[in-house]
């Protein structure tokens, strides 16, 4: 359209980013029709909350902020081990089970 008005000047390319990553947005950053999309690795982050609860229930005193850190994910540099802990198996099914034995 910009050449036919005369303008030379090419219309600038939009792409497409994600700041949650889930099985869709992945599968656009592998075929390249997401361009960017943050991984704050949520299997870890899982693990690391019931890791806390236990230590706390266990009697340990909380602790400050922790937690990965965000990494930025592009279609061109994706590597599958990386990946590990950013999106839980398709087949994942929390069932989670607390047994506590009360104390007199």
């Amino acid at each position: 359209m910009a050449q036919l008005r005369g303008n030379s000047q090419p219309a600038p390319q939009i792409k497409l980013v994600s700041s949650y990553l889930s099985p869709a947005v992945l599968r656009g950053l592998f075929r390249n029709r997401v361009a960017f999309s943050s991984d704050d690795s949520v299997v870890l982050q899982g693990k690391l909350a019931i890791d806390v609860v236990v230590r706390e229930l266990e009697g340990a005193k909380p602790f400050g902020d922790i937690g990965p850190p965000i990494q930025g994910l592009q279609g061109d540099v994706l590597k599958k081990h990386k990946l590990e802990n950013s999106l839980a198996p398709a087949e994942f099914y929390p069932i989670y089970r607390v047994n506590s034995k009360k104390q007199r």
